[in-house]
Order: C-alpha cells, then structure tokens, then sequence
C-alpha cells in the first residue's frame, strides 16, 4: 500500500560526538524527498538538527535549507552541506526569512514535547509556538509546495500523548490537507518516544492546487 512505509528505521552512524538519537533514519527522508519534490527544488528543514532530511535533499538533487541554533550541531550541518546549500544560525521562530528562494518542500520532524507540557522546555504555549512557525513558514512555500511534518505519538512512563492527532489538527487549521503515509519500523529502533511507527502529514498552502 503506497500509504503505508515499512522502512528498516535503524540509524546511520555519524560523525558526530554528542547526543545524535533525536533523528529520523536517512531511508526514511529519502523516500519522503523522493515523493514530494523534483530535482532542483528548495527543500527547507525548520528544526535541521543533524540534517538527516538535509542530507536526502543533497542526495536527490535537491537544493537544502536548514535552521538550527544549537553551535555544535551548526558545525557539524556546516560541515557537511555546502553551497549552494545553506545553513542557517537561529530558532525558527525568529531567524530572518527574507531572501529565501521559493521553497518547494518543507520537510520536518517537529521538536517533541514531554507528556506533561508543564515540564516541557517549551512550556504550556508549546502548541502556540509552533502554530506561529508553521504560520510564518508556509509563507516561504511555493504555490504548489508541499509541507510534510513527519512526527509519532509519545508513550513513555508518565503517560500517552495523541502528538500526530495535535498536529493534525494544528497544520489543518492553517493548510489544505493532501495526505498522510504510516510509517511502521522492521527494526526493534523506535520511530518515535516509546513507539514503532510515526505519520508523515501532508499539507499544501492554502493558495496551492
């Protein structure tokens, strides 16, 4: 079934000394660019982290846009992706967006919030926060582009947290939706905090076919 994906979910080794768990499996980003974007187009990863999408995009003959404010991870994205990529310094809630060029995919997994969003870093305007990204970011999107926000729910010992249900119905309040792929790991890795599978959602802007 084209809307169920069986990848093997297991993570590449990296170059990378610090923490590197927080990423999506390259097999997995491959098939989502491959997908939802052409050769030559603009991919932008909001929350670019270690630059798995980045790295597909590079791959397929994309174009790759990343954000990240954490300096060890910026060196490391620096490292790896050259012009005409770019990598970009800051959050993606202020970072300056004018002069990027029309994006054709915004590709993405979302940074996760605990169960209780009391104790999340991002505090109890979590989903505010990421509404006001998203908002501000599809502007940067073709008429045509795709967004697709690749995130599991969370199940761990404090509890259960619907976050594909959430931002389903966050991303449909501000774009059209188009689709959604169940993503269901072979291996034993997680695909997300305390499960096997995530969702890949599927948007367009609201101007978009």
């Amino acid at each position: 079934m084209d809307d169920v994906w069986e990848v093997d979910g297991t993570l590449e080794p990296i170059d990378f000394s610090g923490y590197a768990e927080d990423r999506a499996p390259l097999d997995l980003a491959i098939r989502a660019v491959e997908r939802w974007s052409a050769p030559g187009d603009w991919v932008l990863d909001p929350f670019a982290g270690l630059g798995t999408f980045l790295a597909a995009a590079a791959r397929l003959h994309r174009r790759a846009i990343g954000i990240e404010p954490a300096p060890e991870r910026l060196d490391y994205l620096r490292r790896h992706f050259v012009p005409p990529h770019r990598i970009i310094a800051g959050k993606a809630e202020t970072v300056d967006l004018t002069g990027l060029p029309p994006i054709g995919l915004l590709l993405c997994s979302p940074p996760y919030p605990t169960v209780d969003l009391a104790d999340d870093p991002w505090g109890p305007g979590y989903f505010d926060d990421m509404a006001a990204i998203f908002a501000r970011l599809g502007r940067t999107l073709r008429p045509d582009g795709r967004i697709v926000v690749e995130v599991s729910n969370i199940r761990t010992e404090d509890g259960f947290r619907p976050l594909i249900a959430q931002f389903s119905t966050l991303l449909g309040a501000l774009f059209s939706p188009r689709d959604a792929v169940l993503r269901i790991n072979r291996s034993a890795w997680p695909a997300g905090p305390g499960t096997g599978w995530s969702s890949l959602l599927v948007f367009a802007p609201p101007t978009g076919p």
